[in-house]
């Protein structure tokens, strides 16, 4: 029975010691840096929203996937977080838009203002659409 006993307890021991090890990575995985996406790799990214879908190859279909749910990610989160802040954005999307046209916008502006390509993408995007949506235009 106490050889039991301390069998358990040894195998307590491993699995207390798997736990700490998996928490410790963990934390030295939650601390580690986030590259965030700047324009020009966003331009990279989304370069092939120019072409029709059935043009495309399949890494060009996967690439021009990536960029429209970034946009979409993008561009969601910052409806919300107005809508939770009570801070709308500056900007007031048409009622009938779509991802890739947005994204043919922000490539455009992009291959137009290569100035711009250092900058992180989430804050470009909706510079972008202040520009080119301001809520005081006329619909």
């Amino acid at each position: 029975m106490l050889d039991s006993l301390a069998a358990l307890a040894k195998g307590e021991g491993r699995v207390k010691r798997i736990h700490a090890l998996i928490l410790g990575l963990l934390l030295v995985l939650a601390f580690q840096p986030v590259h965030a996406m700047t324009g020009g790799e966003l331009l990279d990214e989304c370069a092939t929203v120019e072409k029709a879908p059935e043009d495309l190859n399949d890494q060009q279909a996967i690439r021009q996937v990536n960029c429209l749910y970034y946009i979409q990610g993008v561009t969601e989160g910052l409806l919300l977080a107005g809508k939770n802040t009570g801070r709308f954005p500056t900007f007031c999307l048409p009622k009938d838009y779509n991802y890739l046209q947005m994204a043919r916008i922000i490539v455009k502006t992009l291959r137009e203002r290569p100035e711009s390509h250092h900058i992180q993408a989430v804050v470009l995007i909706p510079v972008i659409y202040n520009h080119f949506f301001p809520c005081n235009a006329k619909k």
